[in-house]
């Protein structure tokens, strides 16, 4: 992928392909807050479950809009995809 991600489809594969998890939510994190979704660093697994939240866990965001969270979580590591597309040699 050598453009910018700008569809909800597009970053959802961005982050899955560099180790995000997105989709169903796992109750035992972020129990803080509501939401039926979420986004999260893919070894969520290995750190000591269950969070209230980001601050005792992983990277982590749950909601009840699986595309505005795809979109905040891409916002949130835009900086990884420059960076992962000068690498490549491609130019944004």
């Amino acid at each position: 992928m050598t453009d910018t991600p700008n569809t909800p489809s597009g970053m959802r594969q961005w982050l899955v392909e560099h180790g995000y998890f997105v989709g169903d939510r796992d109750p035992r994190l972020n129990t803080k807050y509501p939401g039926r979704f979420m986004v999260t660093e893919d070894d969520f697994a290995t750190y000591p479950l269950p969070t209230k939240d980001g601050s005792n866990g992983p990277w982590c965001i749950v909601g009840d809009d699986l595309d505005a969270l795809v979109k905040q979580a891409f916002d949130v590591h835009f900086d990884d995809y420059a960076l992962s597309q000068r690498i490549n040699g491609a130019y944004l």
